[in-house]
């Protein structure tokens, strides 16, 4: 009876963090590391592009956000990782979820572009929008 249930949280974890089958557990977590590295640095980019389009009033606030979202993004990874302590599969689930945090806030910072990110071309803003 219990097999079954065991087998269904299994499945679970796989799907939901991405799992590939036919690759070792040192693979894997290899590629969610470069995963993250790609996110950093992209992270990177932005976040210096952004900088140089603001006040310096602007530019410290941005710091300072920045700074607290690194010190949330390192304690959601410590958290989601303590789920799996001792385990193989802690060190996968840290490094996936350090780089879905990073591409989230990427994604947030790409936003704070009102007129769009240098070099994209994100059209006119709708007619019914109501941004000040």
């Amino acid at each position: 009876m219990r097999l079954p249930l065991v087998t269904a949280v299994v499945a679970i974890l796989v799907l939901s963090h991405g799992f590939t089958f036919g690759k070792t557990m040192v693979e894997m977590v290899s590629e969610a590391k470069e995963e993250f590295e790609k996110a950093d640095a992209e992270l990177n980019t932005v976040y210096g592009k952004l900088i140089d389009t603001l006040t310096e009033e602007q530019e410290e606030a941005l710091r300072q956000a920045q700074r607290a979202w690194i010190e949330y993004r390192d304690a959601s990874i410590v958290a989601e990782g303590a789920m799996y302590e001792g385990g193989s599969l802690q060190g996968l689930v840290q490094w996936r979820a350090a780089a879905e945090l990073t591409i989230e806030r990427t994604g947030r910072l790409k936003g704070m572009f009102l007129e769009g990110y240098p070099g994209e071309d994100r059209g006119q803003p709708a007619e019914d929008d109501q941004r000040p």
